[in-house]
C-alpha cells in the first residue's frame, strides 16, 4: 500500500496558529499527513494530532536556530 502526504502552501502574512489549524483539519479529513513550511520550519500535521501543540512546537523550533561562524576558533 502506498502512503501519501499533502503539502499545504501557506500564504505570506498567515499566522502559525491559523496554518496549523487548517493543516490539522485537512489531515483529519484526508487521514494523511499534511506538511507545510513556516519560517523555515517543516511542520507536519498528522491525523488525530493537535493543532495547538503543532503551533507551539513550531515556535520552539523557530527559536532554536543553529549558529555558524566563518572562523575555526568559534
Amino acid at each position: 500500500m502506498k502512503t501519501f502526504k499533502l503539502t499545504l502552501e501557506v500564504d505570506p502574512g498567515c499566522k502559525v496558529a491559523e496554518a496549523c489549524t487548517v493543516a490539522q483539519r485537512i489531515a483529519n479529513v484526508a487521514v494523511t499527513p499534511v506538511e507545510f513550511q513556516f519560517n523555515s520550519v517543516l511542520c507536519v500535521a498528522v491525523p488525530g494530532g493537535d493543532a495547538e501543540l503543532l503551533a507551539e512546537r513550531q515556535q520552539e523550533a523557530s527559536r532554536a536556530v543553529p549558529r555558524v561562524t566563518s572562523s575555526d576558533e568559534d
